[in-house]
């Protein structure tokens, strides 16, 4: 679930952050990468502290679909994050 997502994410992918926290972010994930993703994630799940990079297409608010790619570190452990951290 997002918990926190940068105002800046409003201009590429035309979504408010407010729209994403609470969500998974799976449901913006083009289906076609689907699972690509859920490897990934798995991935980033069993080895906490390191650094994976994905790319992948995330969804617009208009339908339409842009690449990105991500890297991302699993800080579940650390009890100020509690959580998987995305750039």
């Amino acid at each position: 679930m997002i918990a926190y997502i940068s105002s800046a994410t409003k201009l590429i992918s035309g979504y408010d952050p407010s729209e994403y926290v609470g969500r998974n972010l799976a449901e913006f994930v083009h289906p076609q990468d689907a699972n690509v993703f859920a490897m990934s994630l798995a991935a980033i799940i069993a080895n906490p502290g390191t650094i994976h990079r994905h790319l992948c297409r995330h969804g617009r608010k208009d339908g339409s679909w842009f690449s990105v790619e991500t890297s991302a570190r699993n800080l579940l452990d650390d009890p100020l994050v509690n959580g998987i951290v995305v750039s």
